[in-house]
């Protein structure tokens, strides 16, 4: 009877919390709603993600930094921005996770990303472009009834919302010769 129990309980820890899901949280083209910016059209690379954490498979989902930046750079390249060759790129992007604020518990579990982006001219090294955006998504008992699952959802959800905003406010960024800096907080 001990070692029954034994092997459910390693069974359920082992298959409690796994990370997010790169394709969860890539922006697909269909969900991109703007035309990309000209001046950013396939001139953006990413410089640089950081502030994710790994995931510990008895704990919680959380997001770490590579799964992060593949999702943003395929977001990317699904809306036309990323360059193809990086070193050639005339901008860069850091998106620096702040924050992945999580419930313990519940039947609604929201997640809210924060994420700090920087898009920076590579000649200049000037700011273009400074902002936290803070998006939230929530996972529902119809998503999941296995609350680690809905907690994984709505990880997956903030940080694809979160990379579907700063998409959206890069193709509306007005670049221009005499408009070097605009920081936006």
């Amino acid at each position: 009877m001990y070692k029954v129990v034994l092997v459910l309980t390693s069974a359920l820890l082992a298959g409690c919390a796994s990370p997010a899901a790169i394709d969860k949280m890539t922006v697909k083209p269909a969900n991109n709603s703007s035309l990309p910016n000209a001046q950013l059209k396939e001139n953006v690379t990413i410089q640089s993600v950081s502030g994710g954490k790994s995931t510990n498979p008895l704990w919680v989902s959380k997001v770490g930094n590579d799964g992060f930046k593949q999702a943003l750079e395929e977001s990317l390249r699904n809306a036309l921005l990323l360059s193809n060759s990086g070193q050639s790129s005339k901008y860069t992007l850091d998106a620096k996770l702040l924050s992945l604020d999580q419930p313990v518990a519940g039947l609604d579990m929201t997640v809210t990303a924060a994420v700090e982006y920087t898009l920076t001219e590579r000649a200049t090294q000037k700011v273009l472009y400074s902002k936290i955006i803070s998006t939230p998504y929530t996972a529902t008992f119809s998503d999941s009834a296995i609350g680690f699952i809905r907690i994984k959802i709505a990880n997956e959800g903030a940080i694809h919302e979160n990379i579907r905003s700063v998409i959206e406010a890069l193709n509306q960024l007005k670049l221009s010769t005499d408009t070097i800096s605009m920081l936006a907080y």
